[in-house]
């Protein structure tokens, strides 16, 4: 990176020529100054004193302020060696990878190593101070430039190709292509005081001079950014040029703020593939390349253009005088803080996030040099051609290099007048050794994981982790690094198991202790790293580790039994966990308090022990009383042991019933189908004999027939959840136990499922031998629909007709029992009983205001929905007569229920709106019954009760009118019911309407308005008093008297009413409104009675 000395702006040349001679006659200044906290500090002296200064930070340090970390020095400084120019006066610094060219004030170009500072090469070009010096990516060509005008490229291999060539005037920058030797037109660029010129190879062995940039202000910067792009930053700003374009891509306008940019040196930084970075005195803006591959040429080149970042306006301001990247991340600054516009305050090197442009760390370099344009920033990196290569990868898939440090072979070099300051940036030993300093060491371990180092071994960084954190007391976490850090060196192993015995922590290693040799699963155990198989870890290392997990971690050791298997004397493991597993028995016996999941852990690794040890049948009884054993079935299922399993089958359940379930339900072995084993389950008896073998599907390892016969007496719970679970899993074999066993099946149907008992009767009842037993069962448990199923099949219809209407009172179900009788005859009697008991049932009824209603006393679990369906009523009806259930949501009464009348006696009472008469006749004519039965409704109506109300009954008196018009016999009834409740209606309609009117002087009203008849009022001869403006509107709407009467003519018809009187409508004089409302009552009644 080539950083180029800019001078003030000034028009006369001589000024910088006396500035040249002025720093020849300066002393340097050889021993550095005092350092000073909070920085690094730097001397600008001469010696090869080695400059790394204390980075701890201070009291005074803002960007350490109220922290006690040291900060992490990622620069390490060094005076770079110049006797090879001693007497001339540096006055240009660039780095490339194999060297450092340095120019000087009487034009010399020295080549210096960058490791050792000697000498590489030294070109005498040029008599004048040079201005600037670059080098093409394979650092074969290396072009300068000086004050006066003469520009020069050089061959370094010995070639005799050349160029130069005096200008004229002064050059500032010069840039040549990044491929100058591969070039056929060997193109560079040259930048004079306002113009920017592109030289390029004629055909003919010449040289083309061409001005791309001309009168748009100075020009202090030029760059070659890839084979094709061009920059140069100007006083308008930056400028990017297409080289195969020809063309300006974009004009990037400097910011307003940043006045004096011409004191300070400009660094154009590139990045490939496409970055581009200016750091400019408070100025620093970042600028991306893209290629949208739609066109050729410039046009797919798009510039994106961040925004700039003023340096001065950070929370600690300071001025660019060089800048570099470091790393991917970061940005390494030549920053100064000024008294003045280019007089340096103080100075230093910042590293800086990249986003926040937050300071990361800072060196101060003491210097006697005030000038800003005395102090420049060069770099070199591993490679020109690609500042950040893509980091290359080590064995295990890990990159060797970390992307926020800079890469390896990068050096940094900061010019201070006539003495060049060597900084070499941290590499990633350097931050191992710096988390390692600041007891940061389980990171430092990670981090030396992830990439390669070269001074310190992974393993030992890993030891030191282990021992920091066995002393912090991350205990766990030491024991889980502890297998990658030594991997499987039994001797280690073997010294960590002791140390982490003697701290009381060795049970954790129980799960992280290796068990086999890598690449060679078959074989236990744990080798020596020297090769040797037969050295192994010792079995009384392990055994000491399980000792210890069965002393502090008993869920631990129950998994370590298992990982550990073979690496151990089960004989003493064994012993050691029976002698705890009784102990803790005999606690559990006494009543002491024992965790119930350390026991049930103890419990199945034990028994996993005994299993290990060959002792099947004790391990069967251990297993079998741990709660929910993961090891019991697998026990089982290995060595075969059904036959025993099957005696201890309640024992199973009640260890882990879905288990046993998927145990006894697993297919038997293809084997086993044809052959009898000796372990199998115990052979059938008579009655599972008949089962028919034929009708099974796959044989299971445990035969239904005895999974019954065990737990038909032993746990008739487990055994529905068997059946249950077997007639999911297979309903052949279910069908085949159902046939044998179904008298028992009935009986767990009312014992666990009585709701799907009326299902099982109607699937299974011819199968059924003794319908009397389940009958009387279901009757101990009030199960009335099966009760009811039952007695029909019993032959005992009256019984269940008799429960229907005296126990559960649905009038439907009473019907749709009729109708299953088969037998037209027996249906006809039974229907008749059925009236006879309902009208009787319902007399008994209690009622309130002509309404029957029951008491319902309520169960926990009911609500007035279900109720409703359970008497077939209207939920409406149920709900408007128990308002307060209602409101409570219809779930039951609460503790403070208002008072409900006389028809609530007990808190749990519901009251039920219930007429059986009614219920039955609509349950008679309701059409989803009609098409299986055809019964009678006259038998109901010709019975029913006189003065007896039965409210809303006229729909369904209605309706079996008109579905039986034919029928004269029950004509004949409803008409004498109708009549009869006419008479009655109009009997109680005349003795309300002829009753007294009592009239006081301030509370009589009219009978028609409610208002009252202090107004004035019309008294007929019935003594009955209306509004006159009431009688007029009663007649007005009868169409009796005319419309649009005014005031004046409803006076008037008292006096003369025969003219306003419609006569077709009315003949008589306008009478009381009472009376002419009873007199059409009547000749209705009689019309009537006269049609009937």
């Amino acid at each position: 990176m080539s950083i180029a000395r800019l001078e003030p702006s000034v028009n006369d040349e001589t000024q910088r020529g006396n500035l040249a001679r002025e720093e020849e006659d300066e002393e340097v200044q050889q021993e550095g100054s005092e350092r000073e906290v909070p920085y690094s500090h730097v001397s600008d002296g001469t010696d090869n004193e080695d400059y790394t200064g204390d980075v701890t930070g201070g009291e005074e340090s803002d960007y350490e302020e109220g922290s006690e970390v040291e900060q992490e020095n990622l620069l390490s400084f060094s005076a770079f060696p110049l006797e090879a120019i001693g007497g001339q006066h540096v006055m240009v610094i660039t780095a490339f990878r194999r060297f450092v060219a340095v120019g000087t004030s009487r034009g010399d170009v020295v080549l210096l190593e960058a490791t050792s500072g000697v000498v590489f090469r030294l070109l005498h070009a040029h008599t004048n101070p040079i201005s600037d010096i670059t080098c093409d990516t394979s650092e074969k060509y290396i072009g300068s430039s000086d004050m006066s005008g003469l520009v020069t490229i050089h061959n370094l291999t010995g070639g005799t190709e050349s160029y130069r060539k005096d200008f004229g005037r002064s050059i500032k920058s010069l840039s040549i292509h990044p491929f100058y030797g591969r070039r056929d037109e060997r193109p560079a660029v040259v930048s004079s005081s306002d113009d920017v010129m592109l030289i390029t190879k004629t055909m003919f062995l010449g040289r083309n001079v061409s001005v791309i940039h001309q009168k748009h202000g100075k020009v202090f910067c030029v760059k070659w950014c890839g084979a094709d792009i061009i920059a140069w930053a100007s006083e308008t700003g930056v400028v990017l040029y297409s080289y195969s374009g020809k063309e300006v891509l974009q004009s990037i306008p400097r910011p307003e703020n940043s006045l004096h940019l011409e004191l300070y040196n400009c660094s154009l930084i590139w990045e490939p593939p496409r970055t581009l970075t200016c750091g400019w005195g408070n100025w620093i803006q970042e600028v991306v390349l893209r290629v949208s591959g739609r066109e050729s040429g410039s046009r797919n080149q798009r510039v994106i253009v961040h925004p700039p970042v003023l340096t001065d306006t950070l929370r600690d301001p300071f001025r660019v005088c060089g800048m570099a990247a470091f790393g991917a991340d970061r940005y390494a600054v030549l920053a100064a803080t000024v008294e003045q516009e280019g007089c340096v305050g103080e100075l230093g090197v910042r590293i800086v996030d990249r986003a926040t442009f937050d300071p990361v760390y800072c060196a101060r370099i003491a210097t006697s040099h005030k000038h800003t344009l005395q102090f420049c920033l060069a770099f070199t990196q591993a490679s020109c051609e690609s500042a950040f290569e893509a980091p290359k990868l080590t064995m295990n898939n890990t990159p060797q290099h970390d992307p926020a440090l800079p890469t390896k072979g990068s050096m940094y070099f900061v010019g201070c007048g006539d003495v060049i300051i060597r900084a070499a940036p941290a590499d990633e030993d350097d931050h191992v050794q710096y988390l390692l300093g600041v007891g940061q060491v389980p990171e430092a371990y990670e981090y030396a994981q992830k990439y390669a180092l070269t001074r310190y071994d992974l393993k030992g960084i890993g030891w030191r982790m282990l021992q920091h954190l066995l002393a912090v007391g991350k205990h766990e976490e030491a024991a889980f690094h502890l297998p990658r850090i030594i991997q499987y060196d039994c001797t280690e192993w073997e010294t960590w198991i002791v140390k982490f015995d003697q701290r009381g922590l060795s049970h954790l290693l129980a799960d992280v202790v290796p068990t086999k040799l890598p690449g060679n699963g078959s074989q236990s155990g744990c080798a020596r790293e020297t090769g040797n198989p037969s050295e192994r870890i010792g079995e009384e290392y392990y055994e000491l580790l399980l000792q210890r997990c069965l002393e502090k971690d008993v869920a631990r050791f129950r998994k370590a039994v298992r990982r550990l298997s073979g690496l151990y004397k089960l004989e003493v493991i064994c012993r050691a966990a029976e002698v705890r597993y009784n102990d803790w028995r005999l606690q559990v016996h006494r009543g002491s308090n024992v965790p119930e999941e350390e026991m049930r852990d103890l419990g199945d690794a034990y028994g996993m022990l005994l299993k290990l040890n060959g002792q099947y049948n004790e391990a069967l009884q251990v297993l079998s009383r741990v709660a929910h054993s993961n090891e019991l079935f697998e026990l089982v299922q290995e060595r075969h042991l059904f036959s025993e399993a099957l005696e201890l089958l309640p024992e199973l359940f009640a260890t882990n019933e879905g288990k046993t379930l998927e145990l006894l339900l697993t297919p038997a072995p293809i084997s086993s189908s044809t052959t009898t084993s000796s372990n199998a389950p115990a052979t059938l008896t008579e009655d599972e004999n008949d089962i028919d073998d034929h009708c099974l599907g796959p044989p299971l390892l445990f035969p239904p027939a005895s999974v019954v016969q065990r737990l038909e007496f032993a746990h008739r719970g487990y055994l529905w959840s068997y059946l249950k679970a077997l007639k999911m899993h297979d309903k052949a074999a279910y069908k085949e136990i159902l046939r044998v066993y179904v008298q028992l099946v009935a009986t767990l149907f009312i014992e666990n499922e009585p709701s799907g008992m009326l299902q099982f009767l109607r699937e299974n009842y011819s199968m059924l031998p003794k319908l009397k037993e389940i009958y009387a069962l279901c009757k101990k448990e009030q199960m009335l629909d099966e009760m009811v199923f039952l007695l029909l099949r019993m032959g005992k219809e009256e019984e269940g007709l008799y429960v229907i209407v005296h126990e559960m009172k649905n009038m439907r179900k009473a019907v749709q029992f009729v109708a299953d009788v088969p037998n037209k005859e027996d249906q006809t009697s039974l229907y008749k009983k059925l009236i006879h008991m309902v009208l009787e049932a319902n007399a008994g009824f209690p009622s309130r205001n002509g309404q029957k209603y029951i008491e319902h006393e309520m169960k926990a679990d009911e609500t007035l929905s279900s109720i409703a369906r359970r008497y077939g009523v209207d939920e409406s009806d149920l709900r408007a007569a128990n308002p307060v259930l209602d409101a409570e949501g219809g779930g039951g009464c609460s503790a403070n229920v208002s008072d409900l009348g006389d028809l609530v006696t007990q808190r749990r009472t519901c009251i039920v709106p219930l007429d059986l008469t009614k219920e039955l006749i609509e349950a008679v004519v309701n059409m989803s019954v009609a098409h299986l039965v055809t019964l009678d409704p006259s038998l109901i109506i010709e019975l029913l009760p006189d003065e007896e109300p039965m409210p809303h009954v006229g729909n369904c008196l209605a309706t079996v009118a008109r579905s039986k018009a034919n029928s004269v016999a029950l004509m004949e009834a409803v008409v004498c019911v109708a009549t009869s409740d006419l008479l009655t209606c109009f009997e109680s309609f005349y003795k309300r309407e002829l009753s007294c009117i009592r009239v006081t002087h301030d509370g009589a009203v009219c009978p028609l308005c409610r208002r009252p008849t202090s107004e004035g009022v019309v008294v007929f001869r019935c003594l009955h008093a209306h509004h006159l403006r009431c009688v007029v509107n009663y007649f007005s709407g009868d169409n009796t008297l005319f419309d649009s009467l005014s005031n004046d003519e409803v006076e008037r018809i008292l006096k003369d009413p025969d003219g306003f009187i419609n006569s077709t409508q009315w003949s008589g004089p306008i009478s009381c409104c009472f009376c002419n409302q009873l007199t059409r009552v009547a000749e209705l009644v009689e019309v009537e009675m006269q049609s009937a």
